[in-house]
């Protein structure tokens, strides 16, 4: 029912899912076996669901890709460092609402507080504070020499990624929790999003260097050459880090300790 009534879907998109709605109501109406109504049941998640979640999944996608790339950017030129953190805050709040709203239409506040609380949930056991630390580390090793102006441009950059990381942990979690028809478990879902940090990582990378290095003002004490340097040293460190998170993920509670 819900879905029948999404805004984020076409008038055609809703009249097939009606359709499928009342196919499936004429079924189980005429299933008497357990055996029957379970496979009644599977068949319609496969063929009238999952369509319609891998419609609203490209929209939350986008929708998580636009937060991440604008917090990145916001946080990597900011001046103002006391700001950032409540702007991530903010921003990562708002990412999950918009998240929720593509999935639920209209959700209720209490829809919204339980999502937000168990997004939280996945979110915290993901290791990507260590990973940010680590991340500075790889940065910063392969830097060429004290230069007027790198050390302020390379901790604005490493923060912007941090920033984004989160980001994109947040949002992919509430992605996950808000697309979960069926009962929605937390374990499955850590250990979904723990699997993919790589993943996520990576695009976090690709996209810093797209859309928010071109942004970014030389000093003008600082020659071409030198900041190209730079670049590359942040390159390499971002790389050196996508290829060591396994090691930074907390795939199940006290894992850590038993490295």
């Amino acid at each position: 029912m819900r879905l029948e009534a999404n805004e984020q879907l076409t008038d055609e998109q809703k009249k097939a899912t009606m359709a499928q709605r009342k196919i499936l109501e004429k079924s189980l109406k005429k299933a008497r076996k357990p055996d029957q109504l379970k496979s009644i049941i599977e068949a319609a998640e496969i063929q009238a669901v999952e369509p319609i979640l891998n419609i609203l999944d490209r929209r939350a996608e986008q929708r998580i890709r636009a937060g991440v790339r604008d917090i990145m950017l916001a946080v990597t030129l900011s001046p103002y460092r006391v700001v950032d953190l409540l702007i991530v805050l903010y921003r990562n709040l708002v990412i999950v609402r918009d998240i929720n709203l593509i999935y639920n239409s209209r959700p209720r506040l209490r829809e919204n507080i339980s999502i937000l609380i168990d997004t939280i949930r996945v979110v915290a056991t993901v290791n990507f504070i260590n990973l940010g630390t680590k991340m500075v580390e790889n940065v910063t090793r392969g830097l060429p020499g004290i230069i007027p102006g790198v050390s302020r441009i390379v901790d604005d950059c490493t923060e912007g990624i941090a920033a984004g990381l989160l980001t994109s942990v947040t949002g992919y979690a509430a992605k996950e929790r808000c697309r979960a028809f069926r009962r929605w478990n937390y374990e499955e879902a850590r250990e979904n999003i723990a699997s993919h940090l790589k993943t996520f990582t990576a695009d976090v990378g690709k996209m810093f260097f797209t859309d928010i290095i071109p942004h970014i003002k030389i000093p003008g004490s600082l020659a071409l050459e030198k900041w190209k340097e730079v670049k590359e040293s942040i390159t390499r460190g971002v790389n050196d880090t996508i290829d060591a998170v396994h090691n930074f993920i907390r795939s199940k509670p006290g894992a850590e300790n038993k490295r």
